[in-house]
């Protein structure tokens, strides 16, 4: 987030969370005046994080970079929400020149996070003027601060299981609650099966969702997925993939005690008339 000099007219705080689709598109009343803003959104593509077993195309020779890693699309794709921020954003809260006041980027401890953030950045902030300080790199640097990820309670999952047990207590009771041990019933078969065929040991709803990570980025890439994926991908492993990210956040209290740590970040960034905070997400 960042300070800007205005003179408020409404107190109107707008939040709004965006992965690369851009959650962004209503517009604002007009007898109001937006007065700050907090940017959340994603990493840009990356290559799996981790190849199964049995993967035929684990062969880091298959890719440009290492596993996990941000991909030149996923620069492209941050390169061109940093410009669409700046198309959305620019008259009404940010000046076209750089000012560390008016602007608080934060991102989690990894490198496609950090990468993200810098590249959101180059096309969010092109050198102008005296700010051009090589005329053959149109670039400027601007901070990204970090903080290491078992400390990050703000955005890092490790971090908040860390500092919070209870937390990290309730996820484990759901994890063996009825209903979701009902749901891991149902699809024992599913997991028997990509055992045989990954090599790799699956008996949980995140375990799928590894996986079906792994087969989305290689058919994104235009690999052609095995034989034994015809019968789980897409369905009923994206579903499954749906359903490990809401766990996290499956009841009310998981709920309150994740965002807890964030949102009087951000209310504090916000009362001090800070424009635009950026947020780059595990």
């Amino acid at each position: 987030m960042s300070s800007f000099a205005c003179k408020p007219k409404i107190n109107l705080i707008a939040w709004f969370s965006c992965c690369l689709s851009l959650i962004l598109a209503q517009e604002f009343p007009a007898d109001k005046e937006l007065l700050a803003v907090t940017a959340m959104y994603r990493h840009g593509d990356r290559t799996p994080i981790q190849f199964y077993p049995n993967d035929p195309y684990k062969d880091r020779n298959n890719w440009a970079v290492d596993p996990g890693e941000l991909t030149s699309l996923g620069k492209i794709q941050q390169y061109h929400l940093g410009q669409y921020l700046r198309g959305r954003y620019g008259e009404i809260l940010l000046p076209e020149e750089y000012n560390e006041n008016d602007i608080y980027v934060r991102s989690t401890d990894t490198d496609r996070t950090l990468m993200s953030a810098l590249s959101n950045l180059a096309g969010l902030y092109p050198p102008k003027g005296d700010q051009v300080w090589n005329s053959d790199l149109l670039w400027q640097p601007i901070p990204v601060h970090t903080v290491p990820l078992e400390e990050d309670i703000i955005l890092s999952s490790d971090g908040i299981k860390a500092e919070c047990p209870r937390c990290l207590q309730l996820y484990s009771e759901l994890l063996q609650s009825d209903e979701i041990q009902a749901i891991n019933r149902e699809y024992q078969w599913l997991f028997e099966h990509l055992a045989i065929y990954t090599g790799k040991v699956v008996n949980s709803i995140e375990d799928v969702k590894h996986l079906y990570d792994v087969l989305f980025i290689e058919q994104l890439y235009n690999f052609t997925l095995p034989e034994w994926t015809r019968r789980v991908y897409p369905e009923p492993m994206k579903k499954l993939s749906d359903l490990n990210f809401r766990l996290s956040t499956w009841t009310h209290e998981l709920k309150r005690l994740r965002s807890s740590p964030l949102i009087p970040v951000s209310y504090t960034h916000l009362r001090a008339h800070e424009t635009l905070r950026y947020l780059v997400c595990r």
